[in-house]
């Protein structure tokens, strides 16, 4: 039998934003040099009195972590998405002035990322009254701090998880090494998790329309393939219900339709080549077979060779939702091959080179993954929910005995 938490007050949670909102601006304006000590205390505190234990506790181990990985990783990169999206955020000088900044984007036909990611981090400065990025760093590692609690309430309301997983389930996920490696940089990753979560939540347990058209719209214009993200997640959600025919039919609609997008012979090769690869880059990514990864990256790549044996369990295991997490997989695979054909094709226009038919992929498609972490960990519980079940079960036998 689960048992079930309680759904978020959204009065509550308005209120904790606000009484921030306001805290922030006191602490500005009275010339304290580094507010975010004094923020963060005064956040932590509200976090407690508005959400309970649970929730506080973990918001003072996401506090620390988040200090942890500014001194790590440098939020900005030599060239790249990074020094685009704060050179954005840097040019807005009004709200207004934004949003027809974002129109024009739409309007030009031209749907770059930039705009929107370096509008999201402006209203992140406005609302903390800061640009310092040690402070934006932070507000994305709380933005994916309630992307978590979010998804673990849509589980919960959909009979996926027990309530008393809460803690740990969250506690994890806020640990993983491959989004915390992203989630430091001065990228868009944070907030295509939390619009990904907050998504799901306010359509299956809200179900507040107008929030989830906003929602869709702005993450679209950061992510052109957002739709087929949360068509992965709302298939793991209500998969169980359609047969497997009509995820045949609708995987080849898809597939199809991509592959004539993809235009001629070459892209399209690359294309299904793409497709297969983002098995790899789901599974072992980074590729815990290199010993460099070990190296370079330990944790990231511990994290890949933990969530591959839960896959492998997977595959071989009853689990009710294994059929259907695969064909998530697959479903988002579709949209990874897109992504391998832009990428490779941005390497190559940059290089000078030509593409040839049986081209490499190229580009960072490993980040690419990021969106499929909620489901990795959601795999990973069921594998240890197993592990425990059986040592529960050895140890009433020896007890009998």
């Amino acid at each position: 039998m689960i048992t079930h938490t309680k759904i978020i007050s959204i009065q509550k949670f308005i209120f904790a934003i606000f009484a921030i909102y306001i805290m922030s601006y006191i602490f500005t304006n009275a010339g304290i040099d580094n507010i975010i000590l004094p923020l963060l205390a005064f956040s932590i505190s509200m976090i407690f009195f508005v959400f309970g234990k649970k929730i506080g506790i973990l918001a003072v181990i996401v506090f620390f972590k988040s200090l942890v990985y500014q001194h790590i990783i440098p939020p900005i990169n030599d060239g790249g998405d990074t020094g685009n999206f704060n050179a954005m955020m840097l040019s807005y000088d009004g709200i207004v002035s934004g949003i027809e900044m974002l129109f024009h984007n739409i309007q030009s036909g031209y749907f770059s990322s930039i705009p929107p990611v370096g509008f999201m981090y402006y209203l992140e400065s406005v609302y903390l009254n800061s640009q310092e990025l040690y402070i934006l760093i932070f507000a994305n590692h709380i933005l994916f701090f309630i992307a978590t609690i979010l998804f673990f309430k849509t589980l919960n309301y959909s009979n996926l998880i027990d309530e008393k997983y809460f803690f740990v389930f969250v506690l994890f996920l806020n640990l993983s090494p491959l989004v915390n490696m992203q989630i430091s940089l001065f990228l868009k990753e944070a907030f295509i998790l939390f619009f990904i979560s907050v998504f799901l939540y306010f359509s299956i347990v809200r179900r507040n329309y107008l929030v989830l058209i906003v929602i869709f719209v702005f993450a679209t214009m950061m992510r052109q393939y957002f739709s087929i993200i949360l068509l992965s997640y709302f298939w793991f959600f209500y998969g169980h219900r359609f047969s497997k025919k009509v995820f045949i039919v609708m995987t080849i609609i898809i597939f199809l339709g991509l592959l004539y997008y993809q235009g001629d012979g070459a892209n399209r090769l690359l294309y299904i080549r793409g497709i297969l690869a983002s098995y790899g880059i789901f599974l072992a990514s980074p590729n815990f077979l290199r010993l460099i990864n070990w190296v370079e990256h330990p944790l990231a790549t511990f994290e890949a060779l933990v969530i591959f044996i839960t896959y492998i369990y997977l595959f071989f295991s009853k689990e009710k939702q294994k059929y259907i997490i695969f064909q998530v997989l697959i479903i988002y695979s579709l949209a990874l091959g897109t992504v391998a054909v832009n990428e490779t094709q941005k390497y190559y226009e940059k290089s000078g080179k030509i593409m040839q038919e049986n081209t490499s992929i190229r580009g960072a498609l490993g980040r690419k993954k990021t969106p499929i972490i909620f489901l990795n960990y959601y795999v990973a519980y069921l594998f240890f929910r197993r592990v425990r079940r059986k040592k529960t079960k050895n140890k009433n036998i020896e007890r009998k005995k």
